[in-house]
């Protein structure tokens, strides 16, 4: 739809923003709506499952879940600060994107001007810097964004440590979860 509109538009109501601006928003805008669809139900569906999944430990591991909810709560919060910093380089990113597209919509525009007086170098050495510093920003979003991929991964973890260390504390026994250790739980075993 945003593409379709993006063909649409009168030349009246272009002039409020570049091509190198529609262009983003046909390129990135779209892929967050997009990415709206399938995160928009994590608000509740975290709370259910964490919910579950801690009354669950209790009901096997007793008062160490605790543990459990407080590592889950510490790696919550550390998770904050790496997602305002990876919206903040975004934002810079977007910005120096929407910057590059409009001066280089402006030189194709004007490259008869720009040959006739021999002014192609200067321009490409201002592309070229708006590129560089598109790219450290492309950099340190990227860091930070490998950064909340690591401790995505990490996290449970974490919270795996957090729980049994506390039933080593206070001397919870685990075992496997079975009543008799001789019973069979796979049909397999039966023809052994």
């Amino acid at each position: 739809m945003i593409y379709h509109k993006g063909l649409t538009l009168s030349s009246q109501s272009k002039q409020g923003h570049s091509n190198g601006e529609i262009i983003n928003f046909m390129a990135v805008d779209a892929e967050r709506i997009g990415d709206f669809s399938k995160y928009m139900h994590n608000a509740w569906l975290v709370i259910v499952q964490v919910g579950l999944a801690l009354t669950i430990l209790y009901k096997y591991l007793g008062i160490s879940s605790l543990a459990t909810f407080v590592a889950t709560i510490i790696v919550k919060l550390s998770n904050l600060p790496l997602g305002r910093l990876q919206e903040k380089f975004q934002e810079k990113l977007m910005k120096c994107k929407d910057k590059r597209m409009k001066t280089t919509s402006k030189i194709l525009k004007n490259m008869r001007i720009l040959k006739l007086y021999g002014w192609e170098m200067k321009f490409l050495s201002r592309i070229n810097d708006i590129r560089n510093d598109e790219s450290h920003w492309l950099y340190k979003f990227t860091f930070t964004m490998a950064m909340t991929c690591v401790a995505f991964w990490v996290a449970p973890t974490f919270v795996a440590i957090a729980t049994f260390g506390m039933c080593m504390l206070l001397a919870i026994p685990l075992d496997s979860g079975c009543d008799n250790p001789h019973k069979t739980r796979y049909p397999y075993d039966l023809i052994n």
